[in-house]
């Protein structure tokens, strides 16, 4: 719980970090914009990923019973 913890204070820092510099160089927008991308990116793959592992589980589970 911990290491998600200080994970998350991590990623957050980052954020404000880059926050901070797009502002100093007046491109805030653009740097808005890119992060909400990737993170919807890796939204979007961590739950193809998911979908995929379930998969796998309900075949494996189909030839385990018969």
């Amino acid at each position: 719980l911990r290491l998600c913890s200080i994970h998350n204070i991590r990623f957050l820092i980052r954020i404000v970090e880059g926050a901070r510099k797009a502002i100093e160089e007046d491109r805030f927008l653009d740097y808005k914009n890119q992060v909400m991308k990737d993170f919807e990116m890796k939204e979007d793959f961590k739950k193809e990923k998911q979908k995929e592992l379930g998969n796998e589980i309900r075949m494996q589970f189909v030839v385990l019973c018969f």
